[in-house]
């Protein structure tokens, strides 16, 4: 789970544990929260590992793809929560904030996803879930930035499309 160290992350990694899911709680800077949420994890009797990773760059993505199957013996679900809410108005923004929201916010959902989801689909078993702002549907009054979320959302429809089960 993406961005399980605080906040949203943590409640819904500790709601999975409390389910009877073991948990990866993924961090980016976040060392000592995803720590103390991997222990809250353990005490539901649960197995738990924090993994760090820069979502904002593709070689650690993939890494942390491999590491999470590798050490969990495979992802079973991957729910995609992490963000980075660079708030710029328009005047203000920037390419470097632009490429920064979509490498965190949508490029890599995609790419945790495709390495996951091929091997989920592999094993005939899984579930991917991407966690979308409100932001997705705001029509007013936003920095572009966030509306990157609108593409989180079309992102879930495709990757439904293609990795479901076919048809019979």
């Amino acid at each position: 789970m993406t961005g399980a160290g605080k906040r949203i992350g943590r409640s819904i990694a500790l709601a999975l544990a409390g389910r009877g899911l073991n948990v990866i709680v993924h961090y980016n800077a976040s060392a000592d929260a995803a720590a103390a949420t991997v222990r809250e994890i353990e005490a539901l009797g649960v197995r738990a590992l924090a993994l760090p990773g820069d979502l904002g760059r593709g070689d650690d993505v993939a890494r942390l793809a491999r590491e999470a199957e590798a050490r969990s013996g495979g992802v079973d679900v991957l729910v995609n929560n992490a963000s980075n809410y660079l708030r710029a108005p328009f005047d203000e923004l920037t390419e470097a904030i632009w490429d920064a929201s979509l490498d965190v916010n949508l490029k890599a959902p995609f790419l945790l996803a495709w390495h996951l989801g091929r091997a989920m689909r592999t094993r005939g078993r899984g579930r991917i879930v991407n966690l979308a702002d409100w932001a997705a549907s705001a029509v007013r009054r936003l920095p572009p930035v966030l509306r990157l979320q609108g593409g989180v959302v079309s992102l879930t429809k495709a990757l439904a499309k293609a990795l479901a089960p076919p048809c019979r």
